[in-house]
C-alpha cells in the first residue's frame, strides 16, 4: 500500500509527541495522532497503539486490544517489506522476534537476520540491537564492526537518520534538514 504525505505526517506527529522530539511529550496527544494515522490507512501506527494498550499509556491497560493491534501491525510490517523492502520495517520485524512481540515467538536468529538488513543500511538502533543485545555468535558475519555500531548511537547525524527512517518522511527532512547541537544552541533563546 502506498502512503501519502498526510498519513506519514500524522504518524510523525504521533512519534514526536510519544518521544518528546521538538514538542512536550504527551501520550494522549501521541495516541490521537497514531489513531488518526491508522484511520487514514497508515497501518504501521498500529504497533504504537498496541504498545499504549499494553503499557497503559493514555489508556487503560488492555492486553486483548494490544494483541489485536500487534497482529495488525505485524501484517503491515510484512506488507511494507514486500512492497518497499524498507530497512526500518526490517528493524521493526527484528524487534518483534528479539522480544517476542505478538504474534512472533522469540527467535534470536530471525531477529539477527532482520537487524543485519537494517544495520547494513546504517540504521543506528538496528546496529545497537545487533551488536549489543544479541549474542556475538549470531552477528559474527555482520558488516558493521561493534565499535562502529556503538559510536553511531552517539552521533547526531545517526540520530537524525533514525528519526527520518522511523517517520519515513524524506520530503520533510529535505525541507528542514538535520540540526546539529551547535545550531540548536545558537538559535535557542536565553
Amino acid at each position: 500500500m502506498e502512503h501519502d504525505d498526510s498519513e506519514r505526517a500524522m504518524f510523525l506527529l504521533g512519534t514526536m509527541y510519544k518521544d518528546g522530539v521538538g514538542v512536550q511529550a504527551s501520550y494522549p496527544t501521541a495516541l490521537r495522532w497514531f489513531e488518526r494515522a491508522l484511520a487514514a490507512g497508515y497501518l504501521l501506527a498500529a504497533h504504537y497503539i498496541g504498545v499504549f494498550f499494553e503499557d497503559g499509556k493514555a489508556v487503560a491497560k488492555d492486553k486483548t486490544k494490544a494483541h489485536g493491534y500487534f497482529v495488525d501491525s505485524y501484517h503491515a510490517i510484512l506488507e511494507h517489506i514486500r512492497d518497499h523492502d524498507d530497512w526500518h520495517a526490517h528493524f521493526m520485524l527484528g524487534s518483534r522476534y528479539e522480544f517476542g512481540i505478538v504474534p512472533c515467538a522469540v527467535d534470536m536468529e530471525r531477529a539477527a537476520r532482520e537487524y543485519k538488513i537494517a544495520a547494513e543500511a546504517n540504521h543506528a538502533l538496528a546496529q545497537n540491537n545487533l551488536y549489543v543485545s544479541l549474542p556475538p555468535s549470531l552477528v559474527s558475519d555482520a558488516a558493521t564492526p561493534r565499535w562502529q555500531a556503538l559510536l553511531s548511537l552517539f552521533d547526531t547525524r545517526a540520530h537524525w537518520e533514525w528519526e527520518r527512517c522511523t517517520l519515513m518522511l524524506d520530503p520533510v527532512r529535505e525541507s528542514v534538514g538535520p540540526r546539529t547541537m551547535n545550531e540548536s544552541k545558537s538559535t535557542s533563546k536565553p
